[in-house]
């Protein structure tokens, strides 16, 4: 975790899943990644998808001073139903991996 990270200057791995019940199930042309298990804080951000960054500013910005949680190295999205970019009403749902 670099302290002055900022996801539109600095490279990272953005990896786009499909969730499946088992490693077997995985599509052919596609790999297998599984996301460990880990304490998580949640957070679902509701508003435009553009203003996605100010919901993970909160979260690793005052959330993790006011809780003296420390971030591991990785965090991700669920985009659902109610993934809705351009509306008020979109909501993703964010989970941090906490150390």
């Amino acid at each position: 975790m670099n302290s002055d990270f900022n996801p539109q200057l600095d490279r990272f791995t953005h990896i786009l899943c499909y969730e499946v019940s088992k490693q077997g199930d995985v599509p052919l042309d596609m790999i297998g990644h599984a996301v460990g298990e880990s304490k998580y804080v949640t957070y679902t951000h509701q508003g435009l998808e553009s203003e996605l960054s100010q919901s993970y500013d909160y979260l690793y910005g005052q959330w993790i001073r006011e809780t003296g949680n420390e971030p591991k190295d990785y965090d991700f999205e669920i985009w659902d139903e109610r993934y809705k970019p351009k509306s008020l009403d979109n909501e993703i749902d964010l989970f941090v991996a906490l150390k």
